[in-house]
């Protein structure tokens, strides 16, 4: 009897063990905007601050994630996710993935994202923005979800139906939005950033400020709006 004890209670610590140290399934990866791969549990700085709607009266800022999603097989797979928003200064964050929106989310909070489709091999955005309306940061964290495929039939319409497998481990990653006076007021001194390269808004690259929207490459690959006026 004491061996047969033993034998279970090893064969429940092992399972718990390997439960425990269950690796991410590589079907989705988060990757930015020049598809180089951001591992899971990282926490990934977006800085980009945009001007929409420039010169008029519904000018208004926004910060863009800048973060994808690929499928990295070649079928068509069921995705999800939840979204916890964590710290938001001022403003509101919003996410479009895959085929759902959260609500503004103006406060800490979490929301779930319904499973849809992502094609094959595709890349997709998962349109996080942050409208702020002062300097500030905003923060969250967003886990994918595998969901299968399944074909119904709705009065005699085959549709596909998302089931939430959560058997299957996904990548997570956390998303710190930031703006501050140093992106928007050209004051470059934060870790000793450098302005490598100013454009105005055609393309032209110029040696000084000019009026209107100016593109400032940084030196560390950064890629800042500045509104002059």
């Amino acid at each position: 009897m004491r061996k047969t004890f033993k034998t279970v209670l090893l064969s429940l610590m092992t399972m718990f063990a390997t439960a425990s140290y269950a690796q991410v399934d590589g079907t989705f990866v988060f990757v930015d905007k020049d598809g180089k791969e951001i591992p899971d549990g990282s926490t990934y700085t977006a800085s980009e601050v945009e001007i929409i709607e420039e010169g008029t009266e519904e000018e208004y800022v926004l910060v863009n994630s800048g973060v994808y999603v690929k499928n990295t097989k070649a079928e068509n797979q069921g995705i999800g996710a939840t979204v916890t928003l964590s710290r938001i200064d001022n403003g509101g964050v919003s996410v479009c993935f895959p085929s759902q929106c959260t609500p503004t989310m103006t406060s800490p909070m979490t929301n779930v994202l319904a499973g849809g489709r992502i094609e094959a091999n595709e890349v997709k955005s998962i349109a996080a923005e942050w409208l702020p309306t002062a300097d500030g940061e905003a923060e969250m964290t967003m886990k994918l979800q595998y969901y299968d495929i399944e074909i119904v039939e709705v009065f005699g319409i085959k549709q596909e139906k998302y089931v939430l497998n959560s058997s299957i481990e996904c990548p997570s990653i956390t998303i710190k939005f930031v703006k501050n006076a140093t992106g928007i007021n050209d004051v470059l001194t934060l870790d000793n950033t450098q302005v490598v390269g100013r454009y105005a808004a055609d393309g032209t690259r110029i040696s000084a400020p000019c009026k209107g929207l100016n593109i400032l490459k940084l030196s560390d690959g950064r890629t800042v709006k500045v509104m002059h006026k």
